[in-house]
């Protein structure tokens, strides 16, 4: 079973950059966003920094206070800590929202996590009277263009939108 958490507690930042970093596809295997770049991940909008998980960790401790940080996870024993199976961050700023990232298991990839992730994040959004939730994908990422078109979102690679009532 997956369950919903926010950061804190067992899910440092240190610990979700390490998650971060070893499920992000490297350079040349993923579509760099102009939020990688606002936040430090990419200098150039072709690769990643070479201290990427530093730069990760030092936005998702800032984020303890700024951002929203949902953390999908598992727990397979009670002495175990538990296994992170995917990671939203966003931001609530007045009527939208903008995902920022979202970042899944590759073993979890069709298992629903990013669904899970995207629909707490939205009630979330509807809790703090959000018109409307943005994101960027990229244009040669078939399957996350697919999930989000599942989820509602709409438009195909780069800017999307989805409209909350």
């Amino acid at each position: 079973m997956i369950f919903i958490s926010s950061i804190g507690g067992e899910f440092s930042p240190e610990r979700l950059a390490a998650f971060f970093g070893a499920h992000t596809p490297r350079n040349g295997e993923l579509y760099i966003t102009n939020g990688d770049v606002e936040a430090g991940r990419s200098i150039d909008g072709k690769t990643w920094v070479p201290d990427l998980l530093e730069v990760v960790a030092q936005e998702l401790r800032a984020a303890l206070h700024t951002k929203c940080v949902l953390v999908a996870h598992r727990t397979y024993s009670e002495s175990a800590l538990p296994v992170i199976r995917g990671i939203l961050i966003g931001s609530i700023t007045g009527p939208h929202a903008y995902v920022e990232d979202i970042v899944v298991h590759a073993d979890d990839r069709t298992e629903g996590v990013g669904r899970r992730l995207f629909h707490a994040f939205e009630e979330m959004c509807r809790f703090q009277n959000c018109t409307g939730i943005v994101g960027e994908i990229s244009p040669n990422n078939a399957a996350s263009i697919a999930a989000a078109r599942s989820w509602g979102i709409t438009g195909g690679s780069g800017i999307v939108i989805k409209k909350l009532s």
